[in-house]
């Protein structure tokens, strides 16, 4: 599973694999009430195509004094044009993965984030 592509089936989302082995697909949540921006604690509460990242991350105005904040999934590839128009201006998309420790196959997967 790729959190880019959202290739999960539907009712799934696609959310770091917690054994930290890339990626699996696990109940969607959200109900589709969960956007980016939105505060989150679980990281399949949020709509797919985001996961629940530290608000320090995802400065959203909505998720200010809250647990965790919706942050949409990028390619760094692509560099930042997957973070244009959000509610956290100026947000650039940086790597999910501590550098070197992306597991095969998933080097390019980022967060979008403030700069």
């Amino acid at each position: 599973m790729l959190p880019l592509n959202q290739d999960c089936p539907d009712g799934e989302a696609c959310i770091d694999d917690p054994d930290g082995d890339g990626f699996i697909c696990v109940l969607d949540a959200s109900d589709g009430m969960a956007p980016e921006g939105t505060p989150c604690e679980y990281a399949n509460v949020c709509d797919p195509g985001l996961i629940c990242v530290d608000p320090a991350l995802y400065p959203s105005p909505a998720c200010a004094l809250e647990e965790g904040c919706c942050a949409p999934f990028c390619d760094l590839n692509l560099g930042d044009d997957d973070c244009q128009g959000l509610s956290v201006g100026d947000a650039v998309c940086v790597a999910y993965h501590e550098p070197g420790s992306a597991p095969s196959g998933f080097e390019n997967v980022g967060v979008c984030g403030a700069a």
